[in-house]
């Protein structure tokens, strides 16, 4: 009987076991852990939501969490590429190639001061009208100097004189300063100025005394007009055109266009010669050599005597420097100290065809459109100043960057207009010659609009 209890007893302590070793239900199961987000202070080198200051090599490698996870990790960083592809926020590579907010670069390219542009005699009619500057009227003026005591002389081509514009507390006062007051053509010289006779004066240039020197074109002479209502005299050129060298009016030009003086020499751009002339200014002589180019047009560097200019129309010296403007070329040549002429801007190997146009930029990669001829000169901080006549613009070059400092366009025709105002939305039409002045301030003559405009 014992036994038999024993043996029943066995039994069920069987069964029980037995039921203890069925498999839960899977609606019990627990969340696995891998996917458990990390507690505070746990590395983050291990934690998909690392700092963003964690290197590439630490977020990496640790698996996304599973669709089921209840970590998420931090907002990802756009590409490059624009996919939304997370990206380390930062790394030894993107560190080491962030662009610096301040560098000696950024700085020698900072964007100059907005010039304003006005307009200081002239008016939308063409005329030969002397008085106040804005009543004052003048005809296709291509030329403008200024003398020591700030005020500018203008050669005024189509009345075929000069203008001075005598400037005191911000009045100008236009009046005409040597030649026909009817605007007369001719060729006189004249011991009073008033009685002198030019023909399409283009080009003017000042020494130091006052003495204002004149590129009369089509009379193919080059003139001078003593200070201070002095005579008028022809010091190079004469009647026939030409391109003898010799002294004075001995020797010949071919429509002189541009002037620049450097101490005693001056220097004349005689466009239809395709050359740069040379005047030594030696009383009662000055004589007059082919200093570069001649003969036939081109695009020749090199050697003085070898070069070849396409229509020359304006100089700017710096000391023994040459600045040409070289017409159909559309380019801006350079003749060093040693006489060795090269292309200083402008594309330096491609067609005129191709040169001509507008860009900024790097030197060799600007674009110009010279069509009518245009305008030189220096800054004294040896920035140098153009007008881009068929571009309608006011462009300067510093360094090695060709830049436009005024002169906007209609996007329609890519012609400018007449407008005052902000250098980058005041118009210009046809502007030519151009002075600076030691205080930085410009002044344009304007030709196609027949006025003169003030830069500062």
């Amino acid at each position: 009987m014992r036994a038999f209890r024993f043996a029943l007893l066995a039994v069920v302590v069987a069964l029980v076991a037995c039921n203890n070793d069925t498999p839960a239900k899977p609606t019990k199961s627990p969340s696995p852990k891998v996917a458990k987000s990390p507690a505070a202070g746990d590395s983050p080198s291990s934690s998909p939501s690392a700092s963003p200051t964690a290197s590439p090599k630490a977020a990496s490698p640790t698996p996304s969490p599973s669709p089921t996870g209840t970590a998420k990790p931090a907002s990802p960083v756009p590409s490059p590429t624009g996919t939304g592809t997370a990206q380390p926020t930062a790394s030894p590579t993107t560190a080491a190639t962030a662009t610096p907010t301040a560098s000696p670069t950024t700085a020698a390219t900072a964007t100059p001061a907005q010039l304003t542009v006005s307009t200081v005699a002239g008016t939308a009619s063409s005329g030969h009208a002397d008085g106040p500057g804005a009543s004052a009227t003048l005809s296709q003026p291509s030329a403008v100097v200024a003398d020591a005591a700030g005020n500018l002389y203008v050669a005024d081509s189509g009345n075929n004189c000069i203008r001075k514009l005598a400037i005191a507390a911000g009045v100008v006062t236009v009046s005409t300063y040597a030649g026909d007051m009817a605007g007369n053509m001719g060729f006189a010289d004249a011991q009073d100025p008033l009685q002198a006779r030019f023909n399409f004066p283009t080009g003017l240039a000042i020494d130091a005394t006052g003495n204002l020197y004149v590129a009369d074109s089509a009379n193919n002479r080059i003139r001078m007009i003593a200070p201070s209502g002095g005579p008028v005299s022809t010091i190079a050129g004469g009647a026939t055109p030409g391109a003898a060298n010799g002294n004075g009016t001995a020797a010949q030009f071919n429509n002189p266009t541009g002037l620049a003086l450097e101490t005693t020499n001056l220097y004349v751009a005689d466009k239809d010669n395709h050359a740069i002339r040379k005047i030594v200014l030696t009383p009662a002589t000055y004589p007059v050599t082919t200093y570069a180019g001649g003969g036939s047009a081109g695009l020749v560097s090199g050697p003085a005597a070898d070069a070849k200019f396409f229509y020359p129309a304006a100089l700017a010296v710096d000391g023994q420097i040459i600045y040409v403007v070289d017409t159909l070329n559309h380019r801006i040549r350079k003749i060093d100290a040693a006489g060795v002429v090269s292309t200083f801007a402008g594309l330096p190997d491609a067609s005129a065809a191709t040169a001509k146009g507008f860009a900024d930029g790097a030197l060799a990669a600007a674009k110009f459109d010279f069509t009518p001829g245009g305008g030189l000169a220096l800054g004294v901080d040896k920035t140098l100043y153009l007008t881009d006549p068929n571009n309608d613009r006011i462009r300067a070059i510093s360094g090695t960057t060709v830049r436009t400092i005024a002169g906007a366009v209609d996007g329609g025709t890519g012609r400018g207009g007449f407008a005052d105002g902000a250098g980058n939305v005041a118009k210009f039409t046809s502007p030519l010659g151009l002075v600076v002045l030691a205080d930085g301030t410009i002044y344009v003559a304007e030709q196609g609009n027949n006025r003169i405009r003030k830069l500062k």
